[in-house]
């Protein structure tokens, strides 16, 4: 309300100051004539003003925000894999009973260079992931979250992954896992019925951790070369040694 009212006085003055400023004009210079084809001349030249400073101009501010905004929010999904996404990965990438289906994510990186990144969402998009988690990997995989629980919280609070619905989602899906698990190791050990429920709400964890895995690899090729070497090194689909035992 006290907004729309500031509004409404900084409108009247304006329209005030105009009227007077018009007013002065006639009494110096007595020539309706000329302000009216002026005042005119004026009027007609408003909608291309404003094709100039809401459309093209605002349309290029809008753009500019809109790649900052991107690129913080890539440096966020950079910052979770390194804190914990390739830990999460490496936890839950050896259960993958179908890994060696993913074989394009360890023979595309070479050269340090990832190539044919379409290919490789395509494989990841159509992979039917089917995790084989035991008692202790689901243990193993409690201590993980468990341990990074706050920085999973700090990231669903930041203003800026709020509008970036698919990692929220991870970030998400990451703490129903969480809670699931720990509600019954609670209950003493787990059930088959647990056993099943944890494995199928980790396997949509890392079905969306490898999708953004591929966002982060991908961003940190473009923008940080020189720490792409690195990130390669600390990728969970590097060993091919496991590949070849798999095939």
């Amino acid at each position: 309300m006290k907004k729309d009212k500031a509004t409404i006085k900084l409108s009247a003055t304006l329209l005030s100051i105009s009227f007077i400023l018009y007013l002065l004009n006639y009494i110096i210079f007595k020539d309706i004539v000329h302000i009216a084809e002026f005042l005119a001349q004026y009027i007609a030249f408003i909608p291309i003003e404003a094709l100039v400073t809401v459309v093209i101009i605002g349309s290029l501010l809008e753009n500019r925000d809109k790649i900052k905004k991107q690129q913080k929010i890539n440096i966020l999904i950079q910052v979770f894999f390194e804190e914990v996404g390739n830990e999460l990965l490496c936890k839950l990438e050896p259960s993958e009973k179908k890994c060696c289906e993913l074989g394009c994510l360890r023979w595309e990186f070479n050269d340090l260079l990832i190539k044919d990144t379409k290919n490789i969402r395509n494989e990841i998009e159509k992979h039917n992931v089917i995790l084989e988690l035991k008692s202790e990997d689901i243990n193993s995989l409690y201590e993980l979250l468990n341990s990074n629980k706050d920085t999973f919280i700090k990231f669903l609070e930041n203003p800026y992954l709020t509008e970036h619905d698919t990692f929220t989602d991870l970030i998400q899906s990451i703490s129903h896992l969480y809670y699931e698990i720990s509600f019954r190791r609670s209950r003493g050990e787990y059930s088959e019925a647990d056993m099943i429920h944890i494995r199928e709400d980790a396997q949509r964890v890392y079905k969306n951790l490898l999708e953004k895995w591929l966002i982060y690899m991908e961003y940190t090729q473009k923008e940080y070369p020189f720490l792409f070497d690195l990130a390669l090194q600390n990728a969970p689909f590097n060993d091919m040694e496991k590949l070849n035992k798999h095939i």
